[in-house]
């Protein structure tokens, strides 16, 4: 059941960012992002361009991977927002046409703006960080090193065990994400040496 919403969904979504494609088009693009493993919307932003071009000319391909940036226009109120392409997690949104010009920012924790007229980028950023701790809210997997890393070098919170990252039952669990300790020990080797 669930499935078959999120598959209509996609469908939905596709035809949204492509309105004159014809159902067989549509049917071979839907095929190729869940070979991908795309089954929700949101995941459309995890693709990569070249991903696409078996299917997709470049400048569509490029459409549909930005189509679902979570942007909106400088003038926009928080009730104006599309809740339903955002993340459940904690996230930023930005008003304007790119992240470098943009004028204000909001934050969103599990599809709801929580915040708005936030006018620098680095404060939204320290409140969607802080708002995994106050929720209590797992990183999630495909962000979970960048965010761990920034939690163990620039916020100071060093657990002795145990991490925020959500990690599926299929991978082997470290108290600490490899890749982040590798990184860490590079930059303190790094700094010893200057």
């Amino acid at each position: 059941m669930e499935q078959d919403r999120n598959c209509t969904q996609l469908y939905a979504f596709i035809r949204s960012v492509f309105p004159n494609l014809n159902n067989e088009d549509l049917n071979v693009i839907v095929e190729k992002i869940q070979d991908l493993g795309v089954y929700h919307t949101e995941d459309v932003r995890y693709i990569k361009e070249e991903e696409l071009l078996g299917v997709l000319k470049p400048v569509q391909a490029r459409k549909l991977i930005s189509s679902n940036l979570v942007t909106i226009s400088d003038t926009c109120l928080a009730s104006e927002v599309s809740v339903s392409a955002l993340p459940a997690s904690p996230c930023i949104i930005f008003c304007g046409d790119s992240l470098l010009t943009a004028s204000c920012f909001m934050l969103s924790v599990d599809k709801n703006v929580v915040k708005e007229n936030i006018p620098v980028f680095l404060e939204a950023f320290e409140m969607m960080f802080a708002a995994y701790y106050i929720f209590n809210i797992q990183y999630p997997s495909d962000v979970g090193s960048t965010l761990e890393f920034i939690q163990r070098c620039f916020a100071n919170i060093n657990p002795e065990r145990g991490t925020k990252v959500h990690r599926s039952k299929s991978k082997k669990q470290y108290a600490v994400n490899p890749r982040v300790l590798t990184l860490i020990s590079a930059i303190a080797d790094f700094e010893w040496r200057q």
